[in-house]
């Protein structure tokens, strides 16, 4: 339930947020989308890099786990002995 949240949280924000962050003195159609759009990409840019510095940090931080894991199984078969 939380992922679902988080993703309609993202969704929102990509929706709502650039239309707030233009300027109101924009009166071209055109130029408010392509502003709009340039938000959406930067928000989205920003999002998918936080995304893969979590999933990195992620990785790593099992790879220990792993690896004292591994450590601490050959430390026991070195007791049995």
């Amino acid at each position: 339930m939380g992922v679902g949240l988080g993703i309609a949280a993202i969704i929102i924000v990509l929706w709502l947020a650039p239309g707030l962050q233009v300027p109101g003195d924009v009166t071209g159609a055109g130029e408010r989308a392509e502003l709009e759009d340039q938000f959406r990409r930067t928000l989205a840019q920003i999002g998918f890099g936080i995304a893969i510095v979590l999933g990195v940090y992620v990785a790593w931080r099992r790879a220990s786990a792993v690896e004292k894991s591994v450590e601490v199984s050959r430390e026991g078969q070195i007791t049995e002995r």
